[in-house]
Order: structure tokens, then C-alpha cells, then sequence
């Protein structure tokens, strides 16, 4: 007897595997390219701060100019109420211009803080868990007096001999080096 040959109805052209895959791709690039322009948007501040950049924020600028940079925002933006704030990738941080904020935070409203865990600018600057400023607990308690004298005016009188003299060493390294790099800039 001779064979008889079955097909089954084809689905619709929507419905085969290459159309599959090329749905699945379009969507997945819509999801991506709605993810991108999603990093370009801008939270608005509680606080003052410096510029940002979309993405990056301050992190350049940070990278750049590292202290004397966050010295220069506090004097900018920090002076209103002690407080001003700069954005590390898409993490805000706030930055503390007044000892006497400082010091209730560290105080008054240390419980308020349980644990910071590591944070985007710890990890910038490689510190690890143990940095003073990522601690929590046991380890926050025993560091927070020394934590606290830089709010205090009689240990910063104590200290304010061994800054001068770093501050002293340091120019004196600074002098030698732009003196050795023969530059012609001044020292």
C-alpha cells in the first residue's frame, strides 16, 4: 500500500522560532535601552551640592582632587547648615561641614545608624571594614572617642603641634620634589 504523506498546518510566520528569537531580542533591547536612560536621570538634592555629572557624579571629581576637593565643596556648599552632599555613582553621600552636627550624630543620634556596612566611597578609596568611618556595633563604640576629638577644641589644641609639624614635613617634601623635577614651575 503507498504511503501517505501527513503535514501539519504552518503556524503563523509570528510564531516560528526566528520570529520568536527576534521578539525576544527587540524586547530586551528596549528593556536595556530604557535601563541606560534611566542612569541620566537626576533625584533631586535634600541638600546642596556641587555639579554632577550624568552616571558619575562627583566621582571624577573626587578622583581628581581627591581632600582639597571636598574642602573646597564644604566651604561652597556646607556653610548654609553644615551639611552638603555629593553623589558617588548613583549613591548620595552627605558630607558634615559643622563639628557641633558631627558631634550629635556621633552622640545623640548614634542609634539612628545601627550599621553602615562599607560604603561606595570606602570601597573608592580601598578601605576595608575596619576604616573608622564603616564601622558598627562593638567596633563603633570603641572607636567613636577618637572619633570625637575632632570635635573637641582642648585634643585638638594637643594635636595642633604634630600637624604643624607634618604640615611643615610635607612642604618641605613638596619644595624638594618640584625642586628635583626641574620643571621651571616655582615651588
Amino acid at each position: 500500500a503507498p504511503r501517505e504523506h501527513v503535514s501539519a498546518p504552518r503556524a503563523s510566520r509570528a510564531d516560528d522560532l526566528p520570529g520568536i528569537l527576534l521578539g525576544a531580542a527587540a524586547k530586551k533591547l528596549e528593556e536595556d535601552v530604557n535601563s541606560f536612560i534611566g542612569l541620566f536621570d537626576e533625584d533631586a538634592p535634600t541638600h546642596e551640592r556641587p555639579p554632577t555629572l550624568p552616571v558619575a557624579g562627583n566621582t571624577l571629581d573626587i578622583a581628581q582632587g581627591g581632600h582639597r576637593q571636598l574642602l573646597e565643596w564644604a566651604e561652597t556648599y556646607g556653610v548654609a547648615d553644615g551639611v552638603h552632599e555629593v553623589k558617588m555613582l548613583s549613591q548620595t553621600i552627605l558630607h558634615l561641614t559643622d563639628p557641633k552636627l558631627a558631634r550629635e550624630l556621633m552622640f545623640d543620634r548614634s542609634d539612628s545608624f545601627p550599621d553602615r556596612g562599607v560604603s561606595a566611597m570606602a570601597k573608592f578609596f580601598r578601605e576595608d571594614q575596619a576604616a573608622f568611618v564603616n564601622t558598627s556595633g562593638e567596633q563603633w563604640m570603641a572607636y567613636r572617642k577618637m572619633g570625637t576629638a575632632s570635635v573637641n577644641g582642648g585634643a585638638l589644641d594637643r594635636l595642633a603641634g604634630k600637624v604643624a609639624e607634618r604640615s611643615e614635613a610635607l612642604v618641605a617634601r613638596w619644595v624638594r620634589d618640584a625642586s628635583a623635577s626641574g620643571d621651571g614651575r616655582n615651588a
